[in-house]
């Protein structure tokens, strides 16, 4: 599963710039604790995540961008793909 996440976030399926990767939409489990970045007004803070909470991407990561943002607690943070990759199980 890590393979394929990671061949995703690499290549985009339509080679076509700007267009999301395969990730929007989908769903993950963290396994552990994961860091994340709450951009209300551009103020970016630093939150962790809780192991066992359910995540769905809502964007990203677009072409030469690694982070995605993904909906937690009703809110939009953003991430790095790979850590959701590392961290979490898609379900």
């Amino acid at each position: 599963m890590v393979l394929q996440v990671l061949y995703l976030l690499m290549h985009d399926p339509d080679d076509q710039p700007g267009k999301g990767f395969m990730l929007t939409g989908k769903r993950f489990k963290l396994r552990k604790p994961t860091l994340a970045f709450n951009i209300p007004n551009i103020n970016r803070a630093a939150v962790a995540v809780p192991a066992g909470t359910i995540l769905r991407v809502v964007s990203g990561p677009s072409s030469g961008d690694r982070k995605i943002e993904v909906l937690w607690n009703c809110q939009v943070v953003t991430m790095f793909a790979y850590d959701l990759s590392k961290s979490g199980t898609e379900i």
